[in-house]
């Protein structure tokens, strides 16, 4: 499966660096599960990491497109996306906690890595020349 690399390298640190995060915290999920006896409260603790800091980077991704002034038509789908992502981390996080046997959480994760992958290469990719912009004013 695809991880971070550097086609989905933007150059506004912040953001690369949470991209990156969130691909390392799916990295440690799949690890934790692929071991021969995984820790379900090492798996449940991971889970919520990658709920709360996908909840921070998007909220500070929206926030840098709203400074920049990015197309407004482009920014509610953009938004409603990243609702999608948070709406599956959190359904896999419930199901686990019922009963981390109910899910295939090796599956799950390359799946949200996947959408991560196509997300930031196409959806984000589209801000980031109206951001890029907006930063230089203040390197100025």
């Amino acid at each position: 499966m695809g991880s971070w690399n550097t086609s989905i390298k933007f150059g506004i640190d912040l953001i690369d660096r949470d991209h990156r995060r969130l691909f390392d915290l799916i990295d440690a999920i799949q690890d934790e599960a692929s071991k021969d006896t995984p820790d379900p409260e090492v798996i449940q603790g991971i889970l919520r990491e990658l709920r709360e800091y996908a909840n921070y980077h998007f909220k500070r991704e929206e926030s840098l497109m709203l400074a920049s002034d990015y197309d407004a038509e482009a920014f509610n789908p953009h938004r409603i996306e990243h609702e999608y992502f948070e709406t599956m981390v959190r359904s896999v996080d419930v199901l686990y906690r019922i009963d981390e046997h109910l899910i295939n959480v090796d599956k799950l994760m390359d799946i949200l890595r996947e959408w991560l992958i196509t997300h930031i290469g196409i959806v984000d990719r589209a801000y980031v020349k109206t951001v890029h912009d907006f930063c230089r004013k203040f390197k100025s």
